[in-house]
Protein backbone atom coordinates (compact mmCIF):
# COMPACT_ATOMS: atom_id res chain seq x y z
CA UNK A 1 0.00 0.00 0.00
CA UNK A 2 1.51 3.40 -1.01
CA UNK A 3 1.45 6.44 1.58
CA UNK A 4 -0.37 8.65 -0.28
CA UNK A 5 -3.19 5.54 -0.42
CA UNK A 6 -2.65 4.98 3.33
CA UNK A 7 -2.82 9.01 4.10
CA UNK A 8 -6.22 9.79 2.36
CA UNK A 9 -7.76 6.75 4.60
CA UNK A 10 -7.13 9.51 8.00
CA UNK A 11 -10.13 11.72 8.37
CA UNK A 12 -9.54 15.21 7.06
CA UNK A 13 -9.66 18.11 9.38
CA UNK A 14 -10.55 22.03 8.46
CA UNK A 15 -8.12 22.81 6.16
CA UNK A 16 -7.33 19.46 4.41
CA UNK A 17 -5.05 17.91 7.39
CA UNK A 18 -5.44 14.73 8.41
CA UNK A 19 -6.06 13.94 12.20
CA UNK A 20 -2.89 13.43 14.12
CA UNK A 21 -2.76 9.48 16.18
CA UNK A 22 -4.07 11.16 18.71
CA UNK A 23 -6.98 11.98 17.33
CA UNK A 24 -7.64 9.23 15.40
CA UNK A 25 -7.11 7.25 18.95
CA UNK A 26 -10.09 9.71 20.88
CA UNK A 27 -13.21 8.48 19.06
CA UNK A 28 -12.97 4.64 20.32
CA UNK A 29 -11.05 5.52 23.47
CA UNK A 30 -13.93 7.56 24.42
CA UNK A 31 -16.59 5.18 23.61
CA UNK A 32 -14.79 2.51 25.79
CA UNK A 33 -14.68 5.08 28.73
CA UNK A 34 -18.71 5.79 27.83
CA UNK A 35 -19.09 1.63 28.17
CA UNK A 36 -16.68 1.22 31.45
CA UNK A 37 -18.26 3.63 33.23
CA UNK A 38 -22.04 3.17 32.70
CA UNK A 39 -20.57 -0.99 33.45
CA UNK A 40 -18.62 0.44 36.89
CA UNK A 41 -21.85 2.63 37.85
CA UNK A 42 -24.15 0.19 37.24
CA UNK A 43 -21.90 -2.40 39.50
CA UNK A 44 -21.28 0.42 42.42
CA UNK A 45 -25.13 1.18 42.26
CA UNK A 46 -25.62 -3.00 42.75
CA UNK A 47 -23.27 -2.86 45.75
CA UNK A 48 -24.70 0.00 47.11
CA UNK A 49 -28.09 -1.26 47.30
CA UNK A 50 -26.85 -4.72 48.34
CA UNK A 51 -24.80 -3.18 51.37
CA UNK A 52 -28.34 -1.30 52.41
CA UNK A 53 -30.80 -4.49 52.10
CA UNK A 54 -28.02 -6.71 53.80
CA UNK A 55 -28.09 -3.59 56.91
CA UNK A 56 -32.25 -3.03 56.64
CA UNK A 57 -33.18 -6.48 55.66
CA UNK A 58 -30.92 -9.52 55.65
CA UNK A 59 -29.08 -8.89 58.82
CA UNK A 60 -32.12 -8.58 61.19
CA UNK A 61 -33.78 -11.26 59.44
CA UNK A 62 -30.30 -13.76 60.05
CA UNK A 63 -30.42 -12.26 64.13
CA UNK A 64 -34.51 -13.34 64.01
CA UNK A 65 -33.99 -16.45 62.31
CA UNK A 66 -30.84 -17.16 64.88
CA UNK A 67 -32.76 -16.23 67.55
CA UNK A 68 -36.21 -18.36 67.22
CA UNK A 69 -33.83 -21.50 66.35
CA UNK A 70 -31.80 -21.28 69.48
CA UNK A 71 -36.30 -20.82 71.04
CA UNK A 72 -37.01 -23.76 69.49
CA UNK A 73 -34.11 -25.91 70.38
CA UNK A 74 -34.60 -25.02 73.92
CA UNK A 75 -38.45 -25.93 73.59
CA UNK A 76 -37.44 -29.05 72.07
CA UNK A 77 -34.87 -30.26 74.93
CA UNK A 78 -37.64 -29.38 77.56
CA UNK A 79 -40.50 -31.67 75.34
CA UNK A 80 -37.73 -34.37 74.72
CA UNK A 81 -38.56 -36.17 77.98
CA UNK A 82 -42.07 -35.80 76.99
CA UNK A 83 -44.31 -39.22 77.83
CA UNK A 84 -45.52 -39.07 74.69
CA UNK A 85 -42.52 -39.70 72.83
CA UNK A 86 -40.76 -43.11 72.25
CA UNK A 87 -37.57 -43.93 71.92
CA UNK A 88 -36.79 -43.82 68.24
CA UNK A 89 -38.67 -40.18 68.28
CA UNK A 90 -36.66 -39.03 70.87
CA UNK A 91 -32.90 -40.03 68.93
CA UNK A 92 -34.31 -38.41 65.97
CA UNK A 93 -35.33 -35.25 68.24
CA UNK A 94 -31.50 -35.59 69.97
CA UNK A 95 -30.37 -35.29 66.34
CA UNK A 96 -31.96 -32.10 65.32
CA UNK A 97 -31.32 -30.47 68.91
CA UNK A 98 -27.51 -31.31 68.02
CA UNK A 99 -27.40 -29.78 64.44
CA UNK A 100 -29.43 -27.23 65.46
CA UNK A 101 -27.18 -26.04 68.09
CA UNK A 102 -23.90 -27.15 66.46
CA UNK A 103 -25.01 -24.42 63.29
CA UNK A 104 -25.76 -21.49 65.67
CA UNK A 105 -22.42 -22.08 67.44
CA UNK A 106 -20.72 -21.16 64.32
CA UNK A 107 -21.81 -17.82 65.00
CA UNK A 108 -20.03 -17.71 68.52
CA UNK A 109 -20.45 -19.15 72.15
CA UNK A 110 -23.40 -19.97 74.41
CA UNK A 111 -23.47 -22.02 77.14
CA UNK A 112 -26.83 -22.96 76.39
CA UNK A 113 -26.40 -23.92 73.10
CA UNK A 114 -22.81 -25.49 74.27
CA UNK A 115 -24.97 -27.86 77.22
CA UNK A 116 -27.60 -28.59 74.48
CA UNK A 117 -24.66 -30.25 72.47
CA UNK A 118 -23.39 -32.17 75.71
CA UNK A 119 -26.93 -33.67 76.70
CA UNK A 120 -27.85 -34.42 72.80
CA UNK A 121 -24.15 -35.57 71.43
CA UNK A 122 -25.46 -39.47 72.10
CA UNK A 123 -22.89 -42.33 72.01
CA UNK A 124 -22.64 -44.44 68.76
CA UNK A 125 -23.13 -48.38 69.53
CA UNK A 126 -19.42 -49.98 69.78
CA UNK A 127 -18.46 -53.87 69.04
CA UNK A 128 -15.16 -55.11 69.13
CA UNK A 129 -15.35 -58.04 67.21
CA UNK A 130 -18.39 -57.03 64.41
CA UNK A 131 -16.88 -53.67 64.10
CA UNK A 132 -12.79 -54.21 63.62
CA UNK A 133 -13.10 -54.25 59.81
CA UNK A 134 -15.57 -51.36 59.58
CA UNK A 135 -13.51 -49.00 61.90
CA UNK A 136 -10.17 -49.83 59.83
CA UNK A 137 -12.34 -48.86 56.79
CA UNK A 138 -13.05 -45.73 58.57
CA UNK A 139 -9.59 -45.05 59.29
CA UNK A 140 -8.64 -45.22 55.61
CA UNK A 141 -11.52 -43.38 54.46
CA UNK A 142 -10.75 -40.45 57.15
CA UNK A 143 -6.72 -40.86 55.98
CA UNK A 144 -7.91 -40.45 52.32
CA UNK A 145 -10.26 -37.38 52.84
CA UNK A 146 -7.25 -35.66 54.94
CA UNK A 147 -4.57 -36.30 51.99
CA UNK A 148 -7.17 -35.35 49.73
CA UNK A 149 -8.46 -32.08 52.14
CA UNK A 150 -4.33 -31.26 52.62
CA UNK A 151 -3.41 -31.70 48.76
CA UNK A 152 -6.40 -29.08 48.15
CA UNK A 153 -4.46 -26.65 50.53
CA UNK A 154 -1.29 -27.45 49.15
CA UNK A 155 -2.26 -27.23 45.11
CA UNK A 156 -0.36 -30.38 44.40
CA UNK A 157 -0.60 -33.72 45.06
CA UNK A 158 0.69 -35.26 48.54
CA UNK A 159 3.82 -37.50 47.58
CA UNK A 160 2.28 -41.23 49.01
CA UNK A 161 5.13 -41.84 50.68
CA UNK A 162 4.39 -39.09 53.42
CA UNK A 163 2.78 -41.86 56.13
CA UNK A 164 0.17 -38.86 57.98
CA UNK A 165 -0.21 -40.96 60.59
CA UNK A 166 3.16 -40.43 61.93
CA UNK A 167 4.78 -37.73 63.63
CA UNK A 168 7.23 -37.67 60.88
CA UNK A 169 4.54 -37.16 58.12
CA UNK A 170 2.74 -34.67 60.03
CA UNK A 171 5.70 -32.73 60.35
CA UNK A 172 6.58 -32.71 56.75
CA UNK A 173 2.74 -31.67 56.13
CA UNK A 174 3.25 -29.12 58.75
CA UNK A 175 6.02 -27.56 56.92
CA UNK A 176 4.91 -27.69 53.57
CA UNK A 177 1.75 -25.77 55.00
CA UNK A 178 3.96 -23.20 56.67
CA UNK A 179 5.68 -22.90 52.70
CA UNK A 180 2.88 -22.92 50.92
CA UNK A 181 1.35 -19.77 53.91
CA UNK A 182 4.23 -18.01 53.17
CA UNK A 183 4.27 -18.20 49.77
CA UNK A 184 0.30 -16.69 49.52
CA UNK A 185 1.45 -13.90 51.85
CA UNK A 186 4.15 -12.95 49.67
CA UNK A 187 1.91 -13.04 46.96
CA UNK A 188 -0.75 -10.99 48.37
CA UNK A 189 1.74 -8.72 50.12
CA UNK A 190 3.14 -8.31 46.06
CA UNK A 191 -0.75 -7.89 44.84
CA UNK A 192 -1.19 -5.01 47.78
CA UNK A 193 1.90 -3.36 46.82
CA UNK A 194 0.36 -3.25 42.79
CA UNK A 195 -2.99 -2.00 43.50
CA UNK A 196 -1.27 1.12 46.25
CA UNK A 197 1.04 1.01 43.18
CA UNK A 198 -1.74 1.69 40.66
CA UNK A 199 -3.67 4.08 43.00
CA UNK A 200 -0.90 6.38 43.34
CA UNK A 201 -0.60 6.41 39.66
CA UNK A 202 -4.49 7.22 39.70
CA UNK A 203 -4.43 10.09 42.75
CA UNK A 204 -1.60 11.81 40.55
CA UNK A 205 -3.61 11.47 37.06
CA UNK A 206 -6.90 12.16 38.09
CA UNK A 207 -5.57 15.25 39.81
CA UNK A 208 -3.66 16.38 36.57
CA UNK A 209 -7.38 15.57 34.69
CA UNK A 210 -8.86 18.07 36.53
CA UNK A 211 -6.28 20.70 36.13
CA UNK A 212 -6.78 20.21 31.88
CA UNK A 213 -10.27 20.00 32.45
CA UNK A 214 -10.69 23.32 34.16
CA UNK A 215 -8.17 25.12 31.83
CA UNK A 216 -9.87 23.76 29.03
CA UNK A 217 -13.11 24.62 30.19
CA UNK A 218 -11.97 28.15 30.59
CA UNK A 219 -10.92 28.77 27.12
CA UNK A 220 -13.92 26.79 25.70
CA UNK A 221 -16.04 29.21 27.92
CA UNK A 222 -14.79 32.74 26.99
CA UNK A 223 -14.89 31.15 23.07
CA UNK A 224 -18.17 29.69 23.28
CA UNK A 225 -20.24 32.36 25.65
CA UNK A 226 -19.73 34.89 22.38
CA UNK A 227 -20.77 32.79 20.31
CA UNK A 228 -24.43 31.22 18.82
CA UNK A 229 -23.57 27.79 20.55
CA UNK A 230 -25.30 27.79 23.52
CA UNK A 231 -25.78 24.09 23.18
CA UNK A 232 -21.56 23.45 23.53
CA UNK A 233 -21.50 25.71 26.13
CA UNK A 234 -23.96 24.31 28.39
CA UNK A 235 -22.24 20.85 27.57
CA UNK A 236 -18.79 22.41 28.41
CA UNK A 237 -20.08 23.34 31.66
CA UNK A 238 -21.80 19.54 32.44
CA UNK A 239 -18.55 18.06 31.26
CA UNK A 240 -16.59 20.68 33.70
CA UNK A 241 -18.88 19.67 36.58
CA UNK A 242 -18.69 16.19 35.94
CA UNK A 243 -15.01 16.72 35.91
CA UNK A 244 -15.33 14.60 32.21
CA UNK A 245 -12.03 14.88 30.36
CA UNK A 246 -13.29 13.22 27.33
CA UNK A 247 -17.10 14.76 27.21
CA UNK A 248 -15.12 18.31 27.29
CA UNK A 249 -12.85 17.13 23.80
CA UNK A 250 -15.70 16.46 22.54
CA UNK A 251 -17.21 19.52 22.90
CA UNK A 252 -13.60 20.89 21.76
CA UNK A 253 -13.32 19.18 18.92
CA UNK A 254 -16.97 20.30 17.49
CA UNK A 255 -15.95 23.98 18.38
CA UNK A 256 -12.80 23.91 15.94
CA UNK A 257 -14.93 22.07 13.39
CA UNK A 258 -17.26 25.25 13.57
CA UNK A 259 -14.64 28.02 13.65
CA UNK A 260 -15.96 28.93 17.61
CA UNK A 261 -12.50 27.47 19.38
CA UNK A 262 -8.25 27.32 18.56
CA UNK A 263 -7.45 24.21 17.96
CA UNK A 264 -6.18 22.22 20.60
CA UNK A 265 -2.04 21.67 20.44
CA UNK A 266 -0.95 18.04 19.53
CA UNK A 267 1.04 17.86 22.24
CA UNK A 268 -2.21 18.70 24.74
CA UNK A 269 -3.85 16.29 23.13
CA UNK A 270 -1.95 13.58 23.31
CA UNK A 271 -1.33 14.14 27.00
CA UNK A 272 -4.92 13.98 27.36
CA UNK A 273 -5.44 10.63 25.20
CA UNK A 274 -2.59 9.00 27.97
CA UNK A 275 -4.63 10.48 31.09
CA UNK A 276 -7.97 8.95 29.64
CA UNK A 277 -6.09 5.73 28.96
CA UNK A 278 -5.38 5.44 32.46
CA UNK A 279 -9.01 6.38 33.20
CA UNK A 280 -9.98 3.13 31.23
CA UNK A 281 -7.23 1.02 32.91
CA UNK A 282 -8.95 3.12 36.66
CA UNK A 283 -12.36 1.91 35.49
CA UNK A 284 -11.74 -1.59 34.07
CA UNK A 285 -9.47 -2.32 37.43
CA UNK A 286 -12.61 -1.27 39.52
CA UNK A 287 -15.08 -3.09 38.21
CA UNK A 288 -13.18 -6.18 38.17
CA UNK A 289 -12.78 -5.71 41.99
CA UNK A 290 -16.59 -5.30 42.32
CA UNK A 291 -17.08 -8.66 39.90
CA UNK A 292 -14.54 -10.20 42.50
CA UNK A 293 -15.99 -9.37 45.27
CA UNK A 294 -19.92 -9.99 43.68
CA UNK A 295 -18.50 -13.83 43.27
CA UNK A 296 -17.05 -14.37 46.51
CA UNK A 297 -20.64 -13.13 47.96
CA UNK A 298 -22.54 -15.38 45.65
CA UNK A 299 -20.38 -18.76 46.19
CA UNK A 300 -19.09 -21.31 44.05
CA UNK A 301 -22.44 -22.41 42.94
CA UNK A 302 -22.82 -20.21 39.51
CA UNK A 303 -22.24 -21.10 35.98
CA UNK A 304 -18.35 -20.91 35.64
CA UNK A 305 -18.75 -19.69 31.89
CA UNK A 306 -21.56 -16.71 32.64
CA UNK A 307 -19.88 -13.45 32.93
CA UNK A 308 -21.61 -11.96 36.11
CA UNK A 309 -24.26 -9.54 36.05
CA UNK A 310 -24.55 -6.52 38.27
CA UNK A 311 -28.08 -7.77 38.88
CA UNK A 312 -27.41 -11.37 40.04
CA UNK A 313 -26.26 -9.57 43.05
CA UNK A 314 -29.52 -8.07 44.03
CA UNK A 315 -31.60 -11.26 42.77
CA UNK A 316 -29.08 -13.67 44.59
CA UNK A 317 -29.77 -10.88 47.72
CA UNK A 318 -33.49 -11.03 47.41
CA UNK A 319 -33.86 -15.00 47.27
CA UNK A 320 -31.87 -15.05 50.75
CA UNK A 321 -34.24 -12.64 51.90
CA UNK A 322 -37.51 -14.18 51.18
CA UNK A 323 -35.72 -17.64 52.38
CA UNK A 324 -34.80 -16.02 55.55
CA UNK A 325 -38.29 -14.58 55.66
CA UNK A 326 -39.60 -18.12 55.36
CA UNK A 327 -37.73 -19.80 58.09
CA UNK A 328 -38.62 -16.89 60.20
CA UNK A 329 -42.54 -17.56 59.75
CA UNK A 330 -41.82 -21.34 59.77
CA UNK A 331 -40.11 -21.14 63.11
CA UNK A 332 -42.73 -18.73 64.67
CA UNK A 333 -45.31 -21.62 63.51
CA UNK A 334 -43.56 -24.42 65.02
CA UNK A 335 -43.34 -22.30 68.55
CA UNK A 336 -46.72 -22.07 68.63
CA UNK A 337 -47.41 -25.30 67.84
CA UNK A 338 -44.61 -27.77 69.46
CA UNK A 339 -46.03 -27.67 72.73
CA UNK A 340 -48.69 -29.87 71.41
CA UNK A 341 -47.64 -33.80 72.08
CA UNK A 342 -49.38 -34.72 69.28
CA UNK A 343 -48.49 -31.94 66.49
CA UNK A 344 -44.47 -32.50 67.96
CA UNK A 345 -44.97 -36.09 67.30
CA UNK A 346 -46.18 -35.48 63.67
CA UNK A 347 -43.58 -32.91 63.12
CA UNK A 348 -40.85 -35.39 64.49
CA UNK A 349 -42.46 -37.51 61.56
CA UNK A 350 -41.83 -35.18 58.98
CA UNK A 351 -38.47 -34.77 59.86
CA UNK A 352 -37.49 -38.62 59.28
CA UNK A 353 -39.78 -38.35 56.50
CA UNK A 354 -37.31 -35.39 54.96
CA UNK A 355 -33.83 -37.40 56.25
CA UNK A 356 -35.29 -40.57 54.18
CA UNK A 357 -33.22 -42.19 51.46
CA UNK A 358 -35.14 -41.69 48.45
CA UNK A 359 -33.61 -44.42 46.94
Amino acid sequence: MSSSRHSSRRPALPGGKSASQARRQFAPLAEKLQAARSVAAAWENAHDEAERLARAELAPLSASVDRRLKELLLLLDREHGSEALDEEERVTLSGFIFDGAIELLDEGDDPELEALCDRHAGEPPYDDEDDEDEDEDEDDRAGRELRAMLSEALGEEIDENIDLATPEGRSTILELLEEDEQMERARAERRLAAIEQANDVWASDSKRIEEIVQALSARLGVALEAAPAQDLLQRARSAQEAGDLAGLLEVQFEAEQLGLAERLSEKQLAECVKLLKEELKFLERETAAMESEAARILGPGGDPAQRLLPGMLLIELGADIEELKEQDAQLQRDLATLHNPAKLKAWIRALDDFGDDPD
